[in-house]
């Protein structure tokens, strides 16, 4: 079998790096032919496709492929897609976020793809998005869902609002948890901290939603209220500069922000070794991974009740979900945590996230997905019956 993956951007990010260690299963569990697809932008996130490369999976860059809106672009990337699956003739393509999943999936289907998957790791419209970019990427996902024989979703939460929004059908949706490699956060120990100091630490990119413009408004408040706490942000991205400019209107706290830049994903445990609790302050996620990643290595989170994390954290035992931008809670949540620490239940944090996050689990049901997906043969769609469906190898 011959499947090729296509995700806009493969920088350091939760989807990426979930599309990376679903490559890496296909490799290791199965003896397809496995491909990626991908837009050649790359940020201060970092790039990963030197990891796709080792693996020695054939990398198809395509300059038309990229984050933005631009139809001009995004019509030169289709006809890219389009030429890229009539030449390799895919048995299945897997598509992943928004722009790549609703060009991949017409390229796909118009080139006569036999299956075609798609994963939702976060949806493109919500409450913080113009108008009109709302209408237009909720009429581009419910014409593309009908392009997708299986609909993935990373949390039961985004197949919800995907059903709610009239984004595909019941039957189509499979959720399926971004899991990740939990042996290096279960190998990480109670911290011993400084003598009187509390560590909270923010494990974000530095884009917008994801969290950094919370933590700017509430970063003052925070650091005055408790003295004996310092704050640990890891990450990189475009909204580093503005970090910098908070620093120079507030010099005072210079000495307890600590920013590491970007790390790589395998030195995540080490940097929630050095943090007693952590904080995340998205507005936008599907399920973001540094929640469960935060509990697998022991430490309780702060978390703002967006997209998934509900699954994940239970409220004043594993952590604290409070509403966005509802200040006076995040605050109280903030101190039972340094309150609490001391009780943590860490390993029934641990048991939970075991339980859907185990990596292997999830390259495992992928595999299955694909196997129940191409089985019986497929045929094109009818309104697509005047292209007769090409036989599978």
């Amino acid at each position: 079998m011959k499947i090729c993956h296509v995700i806009t951007r493969m920088i350091h990010g939760g989807a990426q790096e979930n599309t990376l260690l679903t490559l890496q299963g296909l490799k290791e569990l199965t003896d397809w032919e496995i491909h990626l697809a991908c837009g050649s932008e790359i940020g201060r996130e970092g790039n990963l496709l030197p990891e796709v490369e080792a693996l020695g999976i054939p990398c198809h860059v395509l300059p038309g492929l990229k984050r933005d809106l631009n139809l001009r672009e995004d019509f030169v990337a289709y006809h890219q897609l389009h030429q890229l699956f009539l030449r390799q003739a895919f048995d299945l393509v897997h598509t992943h976020s928004s722009k790549a999943g609703i060009l991949g999936r017409m390229a796909a289907r118009q080139a006569r793809t036999l299956c075609i998957i798609h994963t939702i790791h976060g949806l493109a419209f919500d409450d913080y998005q113009t108008w009109w970019r709302n209408v237009i990427y909720r009429f581009a996902e419910r014409a593309a869902a009908e392009n997708a024989d299986r609909i993935v979703t990373v949390c039961n939460h985004m197949r919800d609002c995907a059903l709610a929004a009239g984004v595909g059908e019941p039957s189509q949706y499979r959720t399926i948890y971004s899991g990740f490699p939990l042996e290096g956060f279960f190998s990480v120990r109670p911290r011993t901290p400084a003598p009187g100091r509390f560590v909270l630490g923010m494990i974000a990119r530095m884009f917008p939603m994801k969290g950094h413009e919370e933590m700017m408004k509430m970063a003052s408040t925070i650091l005055e209220r408790w003295p004996d706490l310092d704050l640990r942000i890891v990450g990189d991205g475009p909204l580093r500069p503005d970090w910098g400019k908070w620093l120079g209107k507030h010099q005072v706290w210079r000495r307890r922000i600590e920013f590491t830049g970007r790390v790589p994903a395998g030195n995540i445990p080490a940097q929630l070794a050095q943090m007693d609790g952590v904080i995340h302050l998205s507005l936008r996620e599907g399920l973001p991974r540094v929640v469960p990643q935060a509990l697998a290595a022991g430490r309780p989170v702060c978390v703002y009740n967006v997209g998934g994390v509900a699954e994940v954290v239970e409220h004043g035992k594993t952590g604290w979900l409070v509403e966005p931008g509802d200040t006076e809670s995040l605050l109280k949540a903030l101190s039972r945590m340094k309150e609490n620490v001391p009780l943590f239940d860490a390993e029934y944090a641990r048991h939970r996230v075991q339980k859907l996050f185990d990596y292997r689990h999830m390259q495992q049901q992928i595999v299955r997905l694909y196997e129940e997906s191409l089985r019986p043969q497929k045929t094109v769609p009818l309104r697509f019956a005047h292209h007769p469906a090409r036989s599978r190898a």
